[in-house]
């Protein structure tokens, strides 16, 4: 898929996906890069305020990325084999680089404030140009690559300045950061070792929200429902990657069958997927 569009996208002029002078960056530039990153997805400096739960912002971000040309997909089971499902202990997203077409893809069993570190870690890796599979070793492990871009990740989701301007040191409790963790759009846990690197809270209370964040996962356990077909697909696939096969099919470009099997569709279903594009886009 990605090599078709990859390929598809050369074909018809497209410009490479680069951040402006991308050699210039230096990975220890933690501060500098959250912000160049920022800046190439047009966000504003408080850009989390406007959106007041995960999903939102989940959505919000994703669409910022495939505006400027990088595919999002995402999926919890293996194509479409519910029995087969992608287990977020091995791997919570990757990311394939590509200078015309970027793939991020995420792993959809992952929380939603999960999805959301994961698809900006991806973002930062294809700044710099370089494939990346993140685990969950991977936000712990001492390699200097990825130590730093998680602290990039880190710092473009709850800037360091946006923390001590919103944290009151009167009131160091776990129901402050259950509101910061809403307002930043990140799990509670993940806000609390950030106050913890900050040296605004200890450990003691690093511990009790993580007790509390297992107790909650362990309350939302078989709570999944199966959901809408067409909510779950859309989801799955990049609208990018979505509108360019329709285009190249109704081009002529590229084959109905082709083009059918690239989308994972039947003919009928093909149809209904064009309808919406045209309806919407």
């Amino acid at each position: 898929k990605q090599d078709w569009i990859s390929e598809y996208r050369k074909d018809n002029g497209w410009d490479r996906i680069t951040l402006d002078n991308y050699n210039e960056l230096d990975v220890d530039d933690t501060l500098g890069i959250a912000k160049k990153a920022k800046a190439f997805l047009n966000l504003r400096e408080f850009w989390y305020r406007d959106y007041k739960d995960n999903g939102t912002a989940y959505n919000f971000l994703r669409e910022k990325l495939e505006l400027k040309g990088i595919i999002v997909m995402q999926n919890g089971v293996v194509g479409s084999n519910t029995r087969r499902k992608l287990d977020i202990e091995e791997f919570r997203g990757f990311m394939l680089y590509d200078e015309y077409a970027p793939l991020i893809f995420i792993n959809a069993n992952d929380s939603i404030s999960g999805k959301i570190f994961t698809l900006v870690h991806e973002f930062i890796h294809i700044l710099f140009e370089e494939d990346d599979i993140l685990e969950n070793i991977d936000l712990s492990r001492d390699i200097k690559l990825e130590s730093q871009i998680n602290k990039i990740t880190v710092e473009f989701l709850m800037p360091e300045s946006h923390i001590k301007e919103y944290w009151n040191k009167q009131e160091r409790n776990s129901d402050q950061i259950k509101e910061l963790s809403k307002l930043f759009n990140v799990s509670r846990l993940a806000l609390a070792i950030r106050l913890y690197d900050l040296k605004l809270i200890n450990q003691s209370l690093v511990q009790e929200v993580n007790e509390e964040t297992k107790k909650d996962l362990e309350k939302k356990k078989g709570n999944s429902n199966g959901g809408d077909y067409w909510a779950t697909y859309k989801s799955r696939y990049s609208n990018n990657f979505i509108e360019t096969v329709i285009q190249g099919a109704e081009s002529g470009e590229i084959s109905y069958n082709y083009a059918f099997n690239l989308l994972g569709v039947r003919a009928k279903n093909y149809d209904i997927l064009k309808e919406d594009i045209i309806r919407y886009g």
